[in-house]
């Protein structure tokens, strides 16, 4: 086992050591030049730039052949700062807001077909809470957050989304006909914020409003979640209320860079 650990660690640093040489070279270079510089044969040189190239990683110029990096690396990077902003913007906005609510405030970004719970608070007063585990990731489609992101897709990234997603129910009321899906998120759309009724947790019931830029595209989102217990009808106003109120502060947070 110890060997073939090592093995693959090997391999791992040949490929970093590939892709800091392209990025230091601040261009594109050949196949010859990368293996000599980084002191492994053109082969194995050759394997790894295919990978990358496959992941969309790395491109081949189709006039020179030589290699270069795509922009993907730099939108990992931006993805990792803008998850940072947000969580000095919106924590405190969403500490206010579990205060003000008494319930579990959260701050969510879309990841592929998952959402993921970026950062949490939840009451400290409250015996009865709805637990949300930080770094935690759900299936879009069930989840208040995540029809906020399909709501903001275009009518054909929605298209294929459904035609390529497999509705798994988490509880009898999950969303698993992307018709229906569909018309909720048309609702979504007019409304600007999103409920789950129990479709991810019995017991659970969450709102979410989307968090934007200033051209109005929703890039994260600030839910509340509590026990049905304490989530009455006359509630729901008053917390999709708060939580827009929310976002939209984060929103300006961003924009401004604050």
């Amino acid at each position: 086992m110890s060997e073939k650990n090592t093995q693959l660690n090997l391999s791992l640093v040949k490929s970093l050591q590939i892709v800091e040489n392209l990025a230091a070279a601040k261009g594109t270079m050949r196949l010859q030049d990368l293996s000599a510089e980084a002191k492994i044969p053109v082969s194995t040189v050759s394997r790894i730039l295919n990978t990358f190239s496959e992941k969309g990683y790395i491109f081949q110029d189709p006039n020179t052949l030589q290699y270069g990096l795509t922009h993907k690396f730099s939108e990992l990077s931006a993805s990792s700062n803008f998850e940072e902003m947000l969580i000095r913007c919106g924590h405190p906005v969403i500490t206010e807001l579990c205060k003000s609510s008494g319930e579990t405030c959260t701050l969510i970004v879309e990841a592929g077909s998952q959402i993921i719970h970026l950062d949490t608070i939840e009451p400290a007063d409250k015996l009865l809470t709805v637990r949300i585990q930080t770094g935690m990731t759900v299936p879009i489609y069930c989840t208040a957050a995540g029809k906020l992101f399909l709501a903001g897709k275009t009518q054909k990234q929605l298209e294929e989304y459904i035609k390529e997603t497999e509705f798994t129910p988490m509880t009898p009321n999950t969303i698993t006909d992307g018709k229906i899906l569909t018309e909720e998120l048309y609702q979504i759309r007019e409304q600007g914020w999103a409920i789950e009724d129990e479709e991810v947790e019995l017991g659970a019931w969450t709102v979410a409003a989307g968090i934007t830029d200033d051209s109005g595209k929703i890039l994260a989102a600030v839910s509340i979640s509590g026990p049905v217990s304490r989530i009455s009808s006359k509630k729901i106003p008053t917390l999709c209320l708060m939580a827009s109120e929310a976002a939209q502060k984060i929103s300006n947070r961003i924009i401004s860079g604050a």
